[in-house]
């Protein structure tokens, strides 16, 4: 690793084959709106971004990470 960027790196993970993370996943049963109530909200990406107040743009030139 760069000496310059020694101090910005947290971790290196994936360059094995050792599993880092392991999927939770919780599946619900449909939904079934009650008699008369209303359809249940969505959300598009941008309703999203503006509800949780993230900054303007596209991300161009940031780089994330997920396990």
């Amino acid at each position: 690793m760069p000496d310059d960027i020694h101090g910005a790196v947290i971790a290196v993970l994936g360059l094995d084959s050792r599993p880092q993370a392991r999927p939770h996943f919780r599946f619900r049963p449909p939904f079934q709106p009650a008699h008369g109530a209303a359809a249940p909200a969505l959300f598009t990406p941008v309703d999203l971004a503006q509800l949780y107040g993230f900054p303007a743009g596209d991300g161009a030139g940031q780089c994330i990470g997920i396990i």
